[in-house]
């Protein structure tokens, strides 16, 4: 995961990272400039947050997604080559961090482990006492006791298994 830290230092868009199509659309981009694409404060394409959360895991494990919107959520803004240069913009990608992750959450709780939740928890610990951040730290807690919720449900049905079918007509021995 220390491969992760370059999320919090990269320029948007590095060129030799990222490919626009013609409609200034993603076409190719590593994954750090996914990860800036996805929490840059000025956008607003509900469609790519959309499809990169249904596509992500086809090119990254779900906790090192999760690691990487905690690195862009706790960027220094004093490094040089940080690209958030106001403290507007590192709000607005604060905020946009968490309704990312309530999205993710809500949308794909599966996605999630216990060691992913413990993770989360930790982290709303860290942000209790910003007062900037208490509405979306009780979106995050929303969001969070949805996950257990579901995981449970979904870890019962899965362990549930049906009933045998077992053929009546044919021996035991032939199956």
């Amino acid at each position: 995961l220390d491969k992760l830290l370059c999320i919090n230092s990269q320029r948007y868009p590095e060129s030799s990272q990222i490919i626009f199509n013609p409609n200034r659309t993603i076409f190719y981009a590593s994954f750090s400039q996914l990860i800036i694409a996805l929490t840059n404060p000025s956008a607003t394409d509900i469609n790519f947050q959309n499809s990169f959360l249904i596509s992500f895991p086809s090119f990254a494990e779900p906790r090192v997604f999760l690691a990487a919107l905690f690195l862009r959520f706790f960027i220094n803004t004093n490094y040089p080559k940080a690209n958030i240069t106001s403290l507007d913009n590192y709000q607005l990608m604060r905020n946009r961090v968490i309704r990312i992750l309530s999205k993710w959450m809500d949308s794909f709780p599966y996605h999630f482990t216990t060691k992913m939740i413990n993770a989360i928890e930790e982290f709303l610990k860290l942000i209790d006492d910003e007062q900037n951040l208490k509405l979306q730290k009780q979106i995050m807690i929303k969001s969070l006791q949805r996950v257990c919720g579901k995981s449970k449900s979904l870890i019962r049905r899965v362990s549930e298994s049906p009933p045998l079918i077992l053929p009546t007509d044919i021996p035991e021995n032939e199956w």
